[in-house]
C-alpha cells in the first residue's frame, strides 16, 4: 500500500524544527492526519533542508525559554521530528549515516563514546540521548527539573563543541553530565591503556565531583584507593574508608549496603589500624549491610558469630544464618549465573564436615562441596576478582578431604534417581511440558528428559542443579540423561522417538507419560540411573603449594612435583617481575580433575631455597 503524500510549507517546517511552533500548529491546516504511519510529508523548496546540531540547540533553548513541559518537548517535538520528519530533514546525514533510515539508533550505539572529535560523533550522542529521554517521557513529565537539566546539558555540549575544536583533551570544557560520563565510561580495566590526557581529566573530574558530593564519584574514588589494583591511584585505606563513611550518610540504599559491606572488610582486616582487626566495627557494618539484604555481608556476620569475633560466639546461629539465605542465593545462581552461592555452600559444607552448629555429616558436606565447586567455577568465568581463587582453593581442599574420608561411598558407577520426584521437581512446576528423547541401546535404553519453554513470560528454560554425591555428580543443566538396563520394559506409542509430555501418572509401579491426554510412553521402572561421568585426569595427581608474595595477602598456587617442601619453607617461583622467593602457606595434592585451573595454566616452582 502506497503512503499518502502531504505537502507542508517550508517556513512552517523550519519553525517546527526550531521549536517556535508546535506539531499541532504545524499540521492545524492539514487534513487526513488520522494515521501518521501511512503518511509521507513532502516539502517543495529550491534546496532540501539539512538539519544541524545548531538547529537542535536553538530548538532546545527556545522551548525551555517558553517553559514547555517534558511531554511537549520530548513527545510532541522530538518524537515527531525524529520519526515523522527524520528523512525529510536528512537527519541520517547529520549523524554520518548513508541511506534513508534512522532506526539503528534504537539500541544506543553512541554509549561508549566520550570525546566527540567530529560533529557527526556528537550528533550521534545528542540524537541517541534525545531518543532515550523521549522513551522515558512519562518519568520526566513528573520530574521537570531533571528533564531541563538533561536538555540544558545537551545544549551546552553543542556550544562547547566549537570551543573544544583543536584543543588537547586535557583543556576541553565539559558539562557536568560529561564529567559523570567520563568517570563511568573509564575504569580500572581500561584507564591503564587510555591516553595521558584522558587520565588527567579522569582524576580531575573524579576528585571534583567527589568534592561536590556526587555519590557515584565518591564511591568510585573509594574503590580507587581500595587495594593496589587501580592504575591511577595508590592504596590509601583511610581515604577509602572515609569515602564509604560519607556514602553511609548520602548514598541510596544500594550504595549504603555496598559501602557498609566494604567498611566491614576494612575493619575486619584492620586496614586502618596497622593490621589490628577492629571486629566490633566490622560486625557493626557487616550487620548493617545484611539488614539491607546484602548476601555477602550476611555470611560474614555468620563467620563472626561462628568464630566469636566482635560478638559472642554462637555456632548454631551462624549455621542457621548460612542455611537461611542459601535458597535465595541458589535461586540467584540458577537464574543469573552469579551471586554468592559458592561462598554459602562452602560454609555450610564446612559446618557439616566439622560439626559446627550442626551434627557432623560427611555425606551432606560432600553434596554442598560439589555445589560450591560448580558455583565457583561458573563465577570465575565472569569475574577475575582475586578473592575467588582463594574460595576455589578452599572448596577443592574441603572436597578432597571429605572424599578421602568417604571412600567408596562417592565413587559409584551409577546412581538411582526416583524419576517421579525428579520430574515433579525439575521438569514441571512453572514449566508447561518437557521433551523426551528415547534411544535404544545394546544393553538397554538411554532416555533424555529436557526442560522446554515455560509458562507465562519465561522465554527460555532456566537450568537446574542436579547433585548426586554417590557418583560425585553435580551439574547445572536443562536436561539429564538416564540409563535403563535390559530388564526395563519401555513401550513408546509416540510416532517418533522424540516427543513432548505434559503429564505423568503412576499405575502399579509403571510410570506413564501423556501429552494432551494421549499416552506417549510407559516404563515399568520408577528408579532410573544416572551414570558417573568420566573425569579427565581423575587418577593423575600433582603436588601443589600455595605461596604468598611479600606485601600481598593473596595466595597463588604453583605445581611442585618432585620437591620436598612443607609450610613455612621458601621456594623460588617465576613471578610477574621475574623470579622471586616466596613463603609456602600450604602444601596439598589434587588430581587434574579436582584442580581449580587446567594443569597447563599452572606455573611450576623453580626450586626450594
Amino acid at each position: 500500500m502506497t503512503d499518502k503524500l502531504i505537502e507542508i510549507k517550508y517556513d512552517d517546517l523550519i519553525a517546527f524544527i526550531h521549536g517556535t511552533i508546535t506539531f499541532d500548529e504545524l499540521t492545524s491546516q492539514l487534513e487526513d492526519l488520522e494515521n501518521l504511519d501511512e503518511i509521507t510529508f513532502i516539502c517543495i523548496c529550491d534546496k532540501p533542508y539539512e538539519i544541524s546540531l545548531m538547529d537542535i540547540r536553538e530548538a532546545l533553548t527556545t522551548q525551555m525559554a517558553q517553559r514547555r513541559d517534558a511531554f511537549e518537548i520530548l513527545s510532541e517535538w522530538w518524537d515527531n521530528l525524529y520519526w515523522v520528519f527524520g528523512d525529510l530533514i536528512h537527519l541520517p546525514k547529520m549523524i554520518g549515516e548513508d541511506g534513508k533510515t534512522i532506526d539503528f539508533l534504537e539500541n544506543g550505539f553512541a554509549e561508549d563514546l566520550f570525546f566527540y572529535n567530529s560533529e557527526s560523533d556528537l550528533a550521534k550522542y545528542v540524537v541517541d540521548r534525545l531518543v532515550d529521554l523521549a522513551n522515558d517521557c512519562d518519568y520526566y513529565q513528573d520530574n521537570q527539573t531533571e528533564c531541563y537539566e538533561a536538555l540544558q546539558d545537551l545544549a551546552d555540549m553543542i556550544d562547547n563543541f566549537k570551543i573544544n575544536q583543536g584543543r588537547p583533551h586535557r583543556e576541553w570544557i565539559c558539562t557536568h553530565a560529561q564529567k559523570e560520563r567520563l568517570i563511568s565510561v573509564y575504569n580500572e580495566n581500561n584507564l591503564a591503556d587510555a591516553e595521558e590526557d584522558v587520565q588527567l581529566l579522569y582524576k580531575k573530574y573524579l576528585e571534583e565531583l567527589a568534592g561536590e558530593g556526587n555519590a557515584y564519584a565518591i564511591q568510585t574514588l573509594g574503590y580507587a584507593h581500595y587495594g593496589d589494583d587501580h592504575p591511577l591511584y595508590s592504596c590509601d585505606w583511610e581515604k577509602s574508608r572515609d569515602c564509604f563513611l560519607k556514602l553511609m550518610e548520602i548514598g541510596d540504599d544500594d550504595m549504603q549496603a555496598q559501602s557498609a559491606n566494604t567498611l566491614g572488610y576494612i575493619y575486619y582486616y584492620g586496614r586502618c589500624s596497622g593490621g589490628e582487626p577492629q571486629y566490633d566495627l566490622a560486625y557493626k557494618y557487616f550487620s548493617l549491610a545484611a539488614f539491607f539484604g546484602y548476601y555477602e555481608a550476611t555470611y560474614k556476620v555468620g563467620d563472626m558469630l561462628r568464630d566469636g569475633r566482635g560478638i559472642y560466639k554462637n555456632e548454631k546461629a551462624a549455621f542457621n544464618l548460612y542455611t537461611r539465605y542459601y535458597e535465595d542465593s541458589y535461586r540467584e545462581f540458577i537464574e543469573c549465573g552469579d551471586g554468592v552461592l559458592s561462598d554459602l555452600a562452602l560454609r555450610i559444607a564446612s559446618c557439616y564436615q566439622h560439626g559446627v552448629g550442626t551434627d557432623r555429616d560427611l555425606r551432606t558436606a560432600y553434596a554442598y562441596y560439589l555445589i560450591a565447586r560448580v558455583a565457583i567455577d561458573e563465577r570465575m568465568q565472569h569475574s577475575d576478582f582475586f578473592g575467588l581463587g582463594k574460595v576455589s582453593a578452599s572448596i577443592r581442599s574441603g572436597l578432597y578431604e571429605v572424599k578421602q574420608e568417604l571412600g567408596e561411598y562417592c565413587q559409584q558407577k551409577t546412581c538411582g534417581v526416583d524419576i517421579e520426584s525428579f520430574i515433579q521437581k525439575f521438569m514441571f512446576g512453572e514449566y508447561a511440558e518437557m521433551k523426551v528423547v528415547v534411544k535404544k541401546k545394546k544393553k538397554g535404553y538411554k532416555i533424555i528428559l529436557a526442560r522446554t519453554l515455560g509458562k507465562g513470560n519465561i522465554v527460555q528454560p532456566y537450568p537446574y542443579l542436579l547433585t548426586l554425591p554417590l557418583i560425585s555428580y553435580c551439574k547445572k543443566a536443562t536436561e539429564t540423561s538416564f540409563v535403563l538396563d535390559q530388564s526395563a520394559k519401555v513401550d513408546v506409542w509416540a510416532p517418533k522417538r522424540t516427543f513432548y509430555v505434559d503429564r505423568i501418572k503412576i499405575k502399579k509401579d509403571v510410570i506413564c507419560f501423556y501429552y494432551h491426554k494421549k499416552k506417549m510412553m510407559s516404563v515399568d521402572q520408577l528408579v532410573w540411573n544416572v551414570k558417573a561421568e568420566k573425569s579427565r585426569g581423575a587418577k593423575k595427581t600433582h603436588q601443589f603449594v600455595s605461596v604468598q608474595f611479600e606485601g600481598n595477602e593473596r595466595n597463588y598456587d604453583y605445581i611442585c612435583d618432585g620437591f620436598d617442601v612443607k609450610p613455612g619453607d621458601f621456594v623460588t617461583v617465576p613471578g610477574r617481575d621475574g623470579e622471586a622467593d616466596v613463603r609456602v602457606i600450604r602444601v596439598f595434592e589434587q588430581s587434574e580433575a579436582e584442580a581449580a585451573l587446567k594443569i597447563k595454566q599452572y606455573k611450576k616452582i623453580l626450586g626450594v631455597r
